[in-house]
C-alpha cells in the first residue's frame, strides 16, 4: 500500500502479510523498517524483531531491536 504525505511531499510504501495483515516492512525515502518474529502479548501481536535500514549519498546504517519480553499492563 502506498501512502502519500503532502505536508511532506515523500511517500511511504506500507507491506502486510496477506493471511495475518500483520506489518512486515515499510519503504521510506531511502530507509527500510522490517518487523518479524510477531508474538502474542495480552491479546496483540508484537514485532519482537526490528531492523531499521538507513541508506543515503553519505553513508548506510543497519541496526537491529530485539524484544525479549513484553508485558503489558502490569504494576511498575
Amino acid at each position: 500500500m502506498k501512502v502519500d504525505d503532502s505536508e511532506s511531499h515523500g511517500s511511504a510504501f506500507y507491506y502486510f502479510d496477506a493471511e495475518t495483515y500483520l506489518l512486515l516492512r515499510i519503504d521510506m525515502m531511502g530507509s527500510h523498517i522490517t518487523y518479524s518474529d510477531y508474538r502474542d502479548v495480552g491479546g496483540f501481536k508484537v514485532a519482537f524483531k526490528t531492523i531499521h535500514e538507513f541508506k543515503s549519498a553519505f553513508a548506510n546504517s543497519k541496526m537491529v531491536t530485539t524484544v525479549r519480553e513484553l508485558q503489558v499492563n502490569v504494576p511498575i
